[in-house]
């Protein structure tokens, strides 16, 4: 990714390495980022054009940039969609689907 062009001061880390999971950012409308800006939401089992909310391995991350990028679960729940951090970043939201069709 960087080459003999790339300013000497870029760095790229990799968060995820769990073979066969992928993980994605979260839409770009929705506000993940701590206020901070040192901790954002990472969305793990996911691909850049969505994910399956039903898959068991889908849920939502903390990423702490000052911690080695330490990932933290944020959601468990078979569902969650739809992640935001209020903003003063005191609450993480996300809604859960149970309806039944």
């Amino acid at each position: 990714m960087l080459d003999d062009r790339s300013p000497e001061s870029i760095e790229i880390v990799q968060l995820t390495h769990e073979e066969g999971v992928p993980s994605s950012h979260v839409y770009m409308e929705a506000q993940i980022f701590l206020p901070d800006s040192k901790r954002f939401v990472l969305h793990r089992s996911a691909h850049a054009h969505g994910s399956d909310q039903h898959d068991p391995e889908h849920r939502y991350l903390l990423c702490d940039l000052e911690n080695d990028c330490e990932l933290t679960p944020l959601t468990s729940a078979t569902g969650a969609t739809g992640p935001s951090v209020s903003p003063d970043g005191q609450w993480f939201y996300y809604f859960v689907n149970e309806t039944v069709t």
